[in-house]
C-alpha cells in the first residue's frame, strides 16, 4: 500500500502514478479509522514527492550529460548527419553582445572557452591560445607548440561556423589568412602562421554560410569564391570528392550527380559552392521545410558540407600532432 507507484512497470507519466496511488490508497483505507487513513495517505504523499523529485533530478542530470559533447562526437555526427546550410548576416565586430556561447556551441570546450574569453575581454592571440589549449586536452596535440596552437584554433573556428557563430569563426581565421589589420580581428599573423592555407579555406566556409547576405565584398557566396581561390588545393579534397560521389547516388539527386561528374577527378569547391548557392536561393525562407522533407539536393549539400568540415577538423588536429580516434 505504501509503494508510491503500484504500476511502475508501465510507461505512464509520474502524475498518473501519483493519482493512481492516492485512489488505491483511498479505496484500501475505507475500513480504517480516520487517523490511520490520514497517516497512510500522508506517507504516500511523502513517498511520491520524493520519487518525483528524484526523477526530476535524474532527467536534469541526463540532459546535462547529453548537452556535454566533445569534439570527437560532434565530428562523428557531422560525418553521419551533415551540417545544415546557413544564410546568416554578419556583424564584422570584434565582440558581440549577449551571446550565450555555452548554449550555442555544440562542442562544450569551445563554448566555455569563448564565454571565458568574452567575459575577460582578452586579445585575439590569447583567445586563440585558450581555444587551442581546450582542444589539446581532448586531442592530445603537441604542447607548447605555436604551429599546433594555430591549427587547433582553426579547428575550433570550423566548430563555430557549423554552429552559426560566423563572426566568432571569422575573427579566428582572418589574422591567419588576411595580410592587413582589421577592426574586428586585429593584427595579421600571415607571416608566421602554420595555418595560412587551411585557414583561407575555412574563411571560405564562413562566407558560404553568410550566403546571399551582403558583407565585406558583395554577398557571402561571392566572398567565399575569393577565399576558395586564395586557399588553392587542399589535402582534404580527394576524401570529399569520394564521399560526394557516394552521397549523390544515395540521395538520388540528378543535379548533384551531374555536378560531381563534371568535376572529373578533382574536387571543385567552387562548383559545390554554386550548388549551395542555388539551393539557398531556390528555397528561400522555406529551407527548414525542405530539410524536413529531405529534398535531395539540399540533403546532398548538407551531408557533403558536414563531411568536408569533419575532414578539415581532423586534418588540423592531426597536423597538430593529435588525434580524434
Amino acid at each position: 500500500l505504501l509503494h508510491p507507484f503500484p504500476h511502475a512497470a508501465n510507461s505512464a507519466p509520474a502524475s498518473h502514478h501519483i493519482a493512481t496511488a492516492y485512489a488505491e490508497a483511498d479505496l484500501a483505507c475505507k475500513q480504517m479509522s480516520g487517523v490511520a487513513r490520514t497517516t497512510t495517505l500522508c506517507a504516500i504523499a511523502s513517498a511520491t514527492t520524493t520519487t518525483k523529485t528524484s526523477a526530476t533530478k535524474t532527467r536534469r542530470t541526463r540532459a546535462a550529460k547529453k548537452k556535454t559533447k566533445d569534439l570527437r562526437s560532434v565530428v562523428t555526427q557531422w560525418r553521419t548527419e551533415g551540417v545544415p546550410l546557413k544564410n546568416l548576416p554578419m556583424e564584422y565586430l570584434a565582440r558581440l553582445e549577449g551571446v550565450d556561447y555555452v548554449k550555442r556551441s555544440s562542442v562544450t570546450a569551445v563554448g566555455k572557452t569563448l564565454k571565458e574569453a568574452d567575459e575577460t575581454n582578452v586579445q585575439s592571440e590569447l583567445r586563440d591560445r585558450m581555444l587551442a589549449d581546450a582542444l589539446r586536452e581532448e586531442t592530445g596535440a603537441r604542447a607548447d607548440d605555436e604551429a599546433a596552437n594555430d591549427l587547433l584554433a582553426v579547428a575550433a573556428a570550423v566548430v563555430m561556423v557549423a554552429d552559426g557563430l560566423l563572426d566568432e569563426g571569422h575573427n579566428v581565421v582572418t589574422p591567419h589568412s588576411w595580410p592587413a589589420p582589421t577592426s574586428f580581428a586585429g593584427k595579421p599573423r600571415t607571416e608566421n602562421t602554420a595555418a595560412k592555407d587551411i585557414s583561407s579555406y575555412v574563411h571560405s566556409l564562413v562566407h558560404r554560410s553568410e550566403g546571399i547576405n551582403e558583407g565585406e565584398f558583395g554577398t557571402g557566396f561571392n566572398n567565399s569564391r575569393f577565399w576558395i581561390r586564395s586557399a588553392g588545393n587542399q589535402p582534404v579534397f580527394p576524401h570529399v570528392l569520394e564521399f560526394a560521389r557516394d552521397i549523390a547516388e544515395a540521395v538520388d539527386s540528378e543535379r548533384a550527380k551531374e555536378a560531381v561528374d563534371a568535376m572529373g577527378e578533382e574536387w571543385s569547391p567552387l562548383a559545390f559552392g554554386k550548388l549551395c548557392e542555388q539551393t539557398i536561393k531556390s528555397h528561400g525562407r522555406k529551407l527548414k521545410q525542405a530539410r524536413a522533407s529531405s529534398e535531395p539536393l539540399l540533403t546532398f549539400c548538407e551531408r557533403v558540407q558536414g563531411y568536408e568540415m569533419a575532414c578539415i577538423v581532423e586534418y588540423c588536429v592531426e597536423q597538430a600532432g593529435g588525434s580524434l580516434k
